[in-house]
């Protein structure tokens, strides 16, 4: 009976790991200070390879990062006002991925009815987000509120990293306050105590005791004094497919999809 739970279990494990995204949800991409004008960057989505592009008036655009014509990386190609040009064989195309112009065509030949696919982005928060999914659905869906990013009383580090994972693995470990034991060069946080739980479609919210001392503290602004202990209310939330953390402590009230568990 051990075994056969056991081996059940890895075999959800290892389907977990497998899931791919919702594609119909804003997905961060890129700092947005990080592309100008007439630059082009390449990215990849949960195996999509897009070309995200500033035209010539900074208007942001993200098509398939293959031409039609010869499926050759367009990211290789350059910005021509409004359009991302081919290196290849220069064929333009406009920011919905529409062909426009063949150089080499004759003036009274007509455009072969070709197009790349274009996706939904936009500019939010020194964010550049892309809706890899169905384009109908991205005006009745955002991007997370980050009201705290304009707030002057808030000071916005970015800390950027790269995760060689699947997603629900970065998942478990930021939701998982007990591994502090992995961070004690930092005299990082310890005690940790699960306060409350709860869940709903697509979301779940972690209420922990926590207490810092050292490095981590100081870092943190949670003391002025490293050599302290700090005992705090830490709230954690991953509402698919984003996740938020707040040393503040839970809401005082809880909206209606939470219910403990």
């Amino acid at each position: 009976m051990e075994l056969a739970t056991t081996l059940t279990s890895h075999t959800v494990w290892n389907a977990v790991r497998e899931v791919g995204i919702n594609p119909n949800y804003w997905y961060p991409v890129a700092w947005a200070n990080e592309l100008k004008p007439g630059e082009i960057m390449p990215i990849v989505i949960w195996q999509q390879a897009i070309a995200i592009y500033r035209d010539e008036e900074s208007n942001l655009h993200a098509l398939e990062d293959a031409c039609p014509h010869k499926g050759v990386a367009l990211h290789k190609g350059e910005v021509q006002g409004p359009n991302l040009v081919c290196p290849y064989h220069g064929w333009a195309l406009n920011g919905d991925g529409k062909l426009v112009d063949i150089p080499y065509l004759p003036p009274n030949q007509k455009l072969p009815c070709t197009q790349a696919r274009s996706y939904p982005i936009q500019e939010k928060y020194n964010i550049i987000w892309i809706f890899p999914g169905n384009p109908s659905l991205a005006e009745n869906c955002y991007p997370p509120d980050v009201p705290e990013f304009t707030n002057p009383d808030w000071l916005m580090v970015p800390i950027p990293g790269h995760f060689q994972a699947h997603f629900s693995i970065c998942n478990e470990n930021t939701m998982d306050v007990f591994h502090g034991f992995l961070h004690k060069e930092l005299q990082g946080w310890f005690d940790p105590v699960l306060i409350s739980l709860r869940q709903g479609e697509g979301e779940v919210c972690a209420d922990y005791q926590v207490s810092y001392r050292g490095l981590l503290t100081k870092f943190l602004g949670l003391s002025e004094q490293g050599n302290q202990v700090t005992t705090k209310t830490v709230s954690i939330q991953y509402r698919y497919p984003h996740y938020h953390s707040s040393l503040e402590g839970p809401r005082t009230s809880l909206p209606p999809w939470l219910e403990l568990s």
